[in-house]
């Protein structure tokens, strides 16, 4: 009975780490789809946002918004 009740448990275990390694470490990725896009995010710019999703809808988080240089983007120290 203590086997049943181990190998039920290591398989239920081994269900739920097989789903977080492959959805759960995946990171969306969302495309704009209208209006204009300036410069800095011209086509072949890689940008990052954090957010998460909220009923169906990602929403961002502010002033998390990464282009592939942060560093040229950001205001120069004085």
């Amino acid at each position: 009975m203590r086997l049943v009740i181990a190998l039920s448990v290591a398989g239920v275990l081994a269900v739920f780490l097989l789903y977080v390694s492959i959805a759960g470490g995946r990171t969306p990725q969302l495309k704009p789809s209208h209006g204009s896009v300036p410069d800095l995010f011209k086509v072949g710019r890689h940008i990052v946002v954090d957010g998460r999703y909220r009923n169906g809808v990602f929403v961002a988080k502010r002033d998390t918004l990464v282009t592939k240089c942060p560093s040229k983007y950001t205001p120069k120290r004085t």
